[in-house]
């Protein structure tokens, strides 16, 4: 429809108009317009991709780049007005994703299927990138000398290099073409600061330095050239900003911080430890952490580039036989890093503590124990972190990312921003689970949050939920009634006794339903892991200290609501098994005499064990007692009950023997069944007990 209404040809408009030398100006000059001010008029800053896409087929002006360039770089014809400075950075962003679109004829993020480009697709993508290589080889120059010093543009303009042929520089003899590009880059990484700007610089010396081109050598060298400027000046300022006796002023920190953030830049796409920086970059982070003087930024930037400069160092080790001495020294340097980073992971200034956490996130995942498992003659670099750290770095979410902004005055974009930056802090925590680098234990804090904050971060707390799952299904239902157990303490230190009527508590109960819910609805495969969970959930409610009144329930009592939603994933021979074990385990001497509210929770998870049982009636409590005594009153445990599994009961409960062949009648094979269950155990209700309890 847009296509349709607002870019038709005006042919009868546009013939008789030239630009400047005479040039006849295109008929899509006036659709660009067009589409400029929409772009603009429609607010599609951030959706520049998707407009493209919406028009790439059906309107040939979107591969018009002299029509594009010429908008830009030439005078208007007569009547035309200038393009003011919105109008050409929003043409400039139109122009990146139309080169990015022809170049790899890929649609963007969720437009469409992500397919194979056909034999047909592949032979237009190369001709479009022959062409768009060809006319901006000479126009990229001119375009980056115009706007030379504005950022957000070149920015924009940076990105083309990396669609380019680059065999055409040396086919069409556009070195000289060549040699102003690599002179205004290095122009624009001696002015820029922005960051932006410094890593689409960084990325584009990348692409021309790629040595499958034969312009590799010469883009080398001045890559070379520009790395041996900025080392010079960022010594220069590290030796006039920690001169002894001196307070750094205002330029000595602006000179430090601008070197950092080039070779930040840099070193994300380039080795720099050729230049021997490792030194004078650990000084910073080190006198951050010993001194509150210097500023958060240029700290953070020192922990990035300590980062970057270990990844170099074990990219540069020779796999197969790698240098013992250059191991070593990676091995000290990285034990230096962790633990500064540890030093500084909560301090005072946020944005450090932030940095510090990110950094040792990334190098957790690059020195894990699969490092070790990969290449054998790896694992002295192996970095595994101890509980203490582990903990640190959950704690780090509770303080920093589960938290609520109650402050309705802050501007909109800046809580998309910070909701942002904590999914980021909350992913890099979240892959040291999946990847089983942390012990899955310790995301109890974490999935303790997943119903409170789940609009912000349930997508992220599921997907790890279920790779955990996959890690161990066991552990992970531990950790699901830690976290359960845990919102019920703190429910505890908020009201005292806990009321089960509360808000509080029904949305803990509506946390178990959803953490049941996350369990599928495979009985059989997840079995072992919903016993646990009933395992854990039992101990944790009848725990009594040795000076309890047993004429009063548990303290804990009321946490068998909780895990009632539960009890639909048991299988109907395991029902009995719990029940029994429940009444087993009640402490010595305690029976509820009449079923008075206090006791009310206990009948109820009763109750949800034998419903729908009607060949096995339940024993009552009292009966339970009587047994209890009779199994020489035994006392729960809770200290060891995660190793010691041998206290579930030796109840036998029958289950169909293997073999037996499908009955029509469903009579008989429930009789069948129920004589089976008064014989003896099966084989595989056997094995449920020795392999869980």
């Amino acid at each position: 429809f847009l296509n349709a209404k607002l870019f038709r040809r005006d042919e009868n408009s546009t013939n008789k108009l030239k630009i400047h030398r005479g040039k006849k100006q295109s008929l899509n000059t006036p659709l660009l317009r067009d589409l400029v001010q929409f772009f603009i008029e429609s607010e599609l800053h951030e959706h520049g991709a998707y407009l493209v896409d919406s028009l790439w087929e059906i309107n040939d002006m979107m591969k018009d780049w002299e029509c594009m360039t010429d908008l830009l770089l030439e005078e208007p014809a007569k009547g035309e007005e200038y393009m003011d400075d919105k109008q050409e950075t929003s043409l400039i962003e139109i122009m990146v994703c139309c080169v990015r679109q022809a170049a790899t004829g890929e649609s963007p993020v969720g437009r469409g299927t992500s397919k194979k480009l056909t034999s047909k697709e592949n032979k237009q993508v190369l001709e479009d990138k022959t062409r768009l290589t060809e006319h901006f080889i000479a126009t990229l120059p001119q375009l980056l000398l115009k706007y030379l010093m504005d950022g957000e543009k070149v920015a924009n303009l940076l990105q083309i290099p990396q669609y380019f042929d680059l065999d055409i520089y040396t086919t069409s003899r556009q070195e000289k073409n060549l040699e102003l590009l690599l002179r205004y880059l290095h122009e624009i990484m001696e002015k820029h600061t922005d960051s932006e700007v410094l890593e689409a610089a960084s990325k584009c010396y990348e692409s021309l330095c790629s040595e499958e081109f034969a312009i590799a050598g010469k883009c080398d060298v001045a890559r070379k050239t520009l790395i041996d400027s900025l080392i010079a000046k960022f010594k220069e300022s590290m030796h006039d900003f920690f001169a002894e006796g001196e307070e750094p002023d205002d330029d000595e920190i602006f000179a430090l911080l601008a070197c950092l953030k080039r070779i930040e830049a840099l070193y994300s796409c380039h080795d720099l430890n050729s230049w021997d920086i490792w030194d004078d970059i650990f000084h910073i982070i080190k006198s951050g952490n010993d001194s509150q003087g210097i500023p958060e930024e240029i700290v953070c930037k020192a922990l990035a580039c300590g980062s970057q400069a270990l990844l170099w160092y074990l990219n540069k080790l020779d796999e197969a036989n790698p240098n013992k001495n250059e191991m070593k020294s990676l091995r000290k340097r990285l034990n230096d890093m962790m633990k500064y980073c540890h030093d500084l992971l909560f301090h005072q200034q946020d944005k450090v503590g932030e940095e510090a956490y990110i950094t040792i996130c990334d190098l957790l995942v690059m020195f894990s124990r699969h490092l070790g498992e990969i290449n054998e003659v790896m694992r002295p670099l192996v970095y595994e972190p101890d509980k203490n750290l582990q903990q640190q770095l959950s704690n780090f979410l509770t303080e920093k990312v589960f938290i609520e902004d109650d402050d309705d005055d802050i501007d909109e974009n800046v809580k998309i921003e910070e909701l942002h930056k904590r999914r980021n802090f909350l992913a890099s925590f979240c892959k040291l689970v999946i990847y089983n680098i942390v012990q899955i234990r310790m995301a109890a804090d974490m999935f303790k949050h997943y119903m409170k904050f789940y609009n912000d971060y349930g997508d992220i707390i599921k997907a790890t939920l279920g790779k955990a799952r996959e890690i161990n299904k066991v552990s992970t239902a531990k950790t699901l009634a830690l976290s359960l157990t845990q919102l019920y303490k703190e429910l505890q230190m908020e009201m005292g006794a806990v009321d089960r009527s509360s808000e509080a508590f029904q949305s803990l109960k509506e946390l178990s339903r959803r953490f049941a819910l996350s369990f599928g609805l495979d009985q059989v495969k997840n079995r072992e892991a919903v016993a646990a969970m009933h395992k854990e959930g039992i101990v944790f409610s009848l725990h009594v200290d040795e000076h309890h009144d047993l004429s009063t329930p548990p303290p804990n009592l009321s946490f068998l609501e909780v895990i009632c939603e539960f009890t639909n994933k048991l299988m109907k021979q395991d029902k009995k098994v719990v029940l029994h074990y429940l009444d087993k385990h009640l402490p010595g001497g305690m029976m509820p005499q009449s079923r008075s509210e206090e006791w009310q929770s206990l009948f109820t998870y009763r109750n949800s064990l034998s419903q729908g049982d009607g060949e096995v009636h339940p024993i009552t409590l009292k009966q339970a007692t009587q047994r209890r005594y009779a199994n020489k009153r035994k006392q729960i445990d809770v200290s060891d009950h995660d190793s010691n599994m041998s206290d579930w009961v030796d109840m036998s409960v029958g289950t169909p023997a293997p073999g037996v062949p499908v009955m029509a009648s469903t009579a008989i094979k429930r009789r069948r069944m129920d004589e089976e269950s008064v014989g003896g155990a099966s084989e595989q209700s056997e094995d449920f007990q020795e392999s869980l309890w």
